[in-house]
């Protein structure tokens, strides 16, 4: 939904998975998935509602994309991939090392690939789904200020735990944006977005865009970049979202 509200042009879709992102609209899609049986299920999907098979492509996603002429860059990375301290970033049956493709960097983790690689590409615009450690780790620190430096952090939405089948993980929302003329950033806490009487932990939505376009200051702030620089560069919606006792 907040992808919608985004209306892009043409969407790139790395780690694509069964490529949920390519049925939100009916813009240009290119989307990668390195798993064999995971791209021929995503397929099967895509013709099923309707939409070009040929716009999903089995590659790898670890590589340049210096020549993506995409204006909205989407995606949800495998939670818990590492790339190790032998610079081999493995999922799943498969490895890669990475200094194949960027021997000038050491990337500690996925998130930090998509982070920079962002930056370092003409795409405009971001809505990433990622683990909300990115937000406050040490190991993500350098690309969080990189981000900050380059005034491209426009929003992050905390998420309920454990939405997504098989982990308890928490996660958030994560919206960057090159091309801005403010200097503060939206904080959204929706991780009490659970839909009522589910036997499972699924996402309210409606809930979440309420509170992403309402100004509720128990659930939603806007901060200073120079806030967030101050405090050690940390996107963690906590540090930034005041909690009814704080108010009291």
């Amino acid at each position: 939904e907040i992808v919608k509200c985004i209306n892009p042009q043409y969407i790139y879709n790395p780690f694509a998975g069964l490529c949920s992102y390519a049925l939100i609209s009916n813009c240009d899609y290119y989307g990668q998935e390195i798993d064999f049986h995971t791209s021929i299920l995503a397929r099967l999907r895509l013709d099923a509602y309707g939409k070009d098979i040929n716009s999903l492509f089995q590659e790898n996603s670890m590589k340049p994309w210096y020549n993506i002429s995409a204006d909205c860059l989407v995606s949800t990375p495998p939670f818990g991939a590492k790339i190790g301290r032998d610079k081999c970033y493995q999922i799943n049956d498969y490895a890669l090392h990475t200094n194949q493709y960027h021997s000038f960097r050491d990337y500690r983790s996925i998130e930090d690939f998509i982070l920079y690689n962002f930056i370092d590409s003409s795409i405009n615009t971001a809505v990433l789904i990622m683990p909300s450690g990115v937000c406050f780790n040490s190991s993500t620190i350098d690309v969080r200020k990189t981000i900050l430096e380059h005034n491209a952090l426009d929003a992050v939405i905390k998420l309920p735990s454990g939405i997504f089948y098989g982990t308890g993980i928490s996660t958030v929302v994560i919206v960057l944006k090159k091309s801005r003329d403010s200097n503060k950033v939206t904080f959204v806490d929706g991780s009490d977005c659970i839909v009522k009487d589910s036997k499972t932990q699924d996402l309210d939505v409606d809930s979440v865009l309420e509170l992403v376009h309402n100004d509720d200051i128990t659930h939603k702030v806007s901060v200073d970049v120079d806030e967030i620089f101050n405090n050690d560069y940390s996107w963690d919606v906590n540090r930034y979202i005041l909690n009814i006792e704080e108010l009291e």
